[in-house]
């Protein structure tokens, strides 16, 4: 029977913040996994209140929308992980919400038992429309994009929050992860090409990416995801990527599914027997 389907410097930063107790019953808890895949604006909207909003502006002025979820009983004394959350295409907007639901992961951590078990701080930034989450590292490039040149890139800004999170809040500078599906998985074999010593793991799901760059990246750890059904994408570019990680003396951990949609391949990844262990088990020596 087919497995179940499963989704520095700063200028000025507004903040909305929403007086909703994580205590309370936000409906994450009693979603369950098969309803993600048809979660309504205005479920993720509901849940995305647990979240707080806020808005970045950089000093170059450019502004970014993002979620941030605090550890519970967060204590002054401690350091807690950055989980660091990039939605697909779907989610791009100025709204603030709907990249919660596009990046499942900031779903499941908002869960409470994982909120106990796994107390860390959950940034979830919004990608505007027309926009990606960087300048593309990718050989299909041009293919991924209907044969147009790639939308710019909003990666500065990411970074330059992430920056002003460190400086601000009791963050573990060794225990950065990122994580995404698929635009925002793009996304994360971006980041870490481009940063590959900032994140002590990442998890890119259902995405595109280029074996050739493989050398960067062969000292991170990294669990990626795929299905061999997904219309999307060429499952082979996913396999030679491994390949070629563990070529140049990396220890890649591959998923792949045989028979989900690009979608639901996305939603399953996070629900994992044991990827959450694995995601907070890794530290930068």
């Amino acid at each position: 029977m087919k497995s179940y389907r499963m989704l520095i410097f700063v200028i000025g930063i507004s903040v909305l913040v929403v007086n909703k107790s994580l205590s309370q019953d936000t409906g994450v808890d009693n979603l369950a996994a098969e309803d993600r895949l048809r979660m309504s604006l205005e479920d993720t909207a509901r849940i995305s209140e647990i979240f707080e909003a806020i808005t970045f502006v950089s000093e170059r002025n450019d502004t970014m929308h993002y979620r941030l979820l605090k550890p519970l009983d967060l204590d002054p004394e401690k350091k807690y992980p950055l989980v660091v959350c990039l939605a697909g295409a779907s989610a791009r907007g100025s709204d603030n919400f709907k990249q919660i639901g596009f990046s499942c992961l900031p779903l499941v951590l908002a869960e409470k038992k994982n909120l106990e078990k796994y107390p860390c701080y959950v940034f979830v930034p919004q990608c505007p429309k027309e926009h990606n989450w960087g300048k593309s590292v990718l050989q299909n490039n041009k293919t991924a994009n209907q044969g147009k040149s790639p939308n710019p890139g909003v990666d500065p800004i990411v970074f330059d929050i992430i920056g002003s999170l460190l400086q601000n809040h009791n963050i573990d500078k060794n225990r950065l992860y990122v994580t995404g599906l698929s635009m925002g998985g793009t996304g994360v074999w971006h980041f870490i090409l481009t940063h590959p010593k900032l994140f002590a793991a990442a998890i890119p799901v259902a995405t595109s990416c280029n074996p050739d760059l493989a050398y960067k990246i062969s000292k991170v750890p990294i669990w990626t995801f795929y299905s061999k059904t997904d219309k999307l994408l060429n499952v082979e570019e996913a396999r030679n990527m491994v390949d070629a990680i563990k070529n140049v003396g990396g220890n890649p951990l591959y998923t792949e599914y045989s028979d989900l949609s690009h979608k639901e391949s996305c939603i399953q990844a996070f629900y994992t027997p044991g990827l959450l262990d694995w995601l907070f088990s890794q530290i930068i020596d």
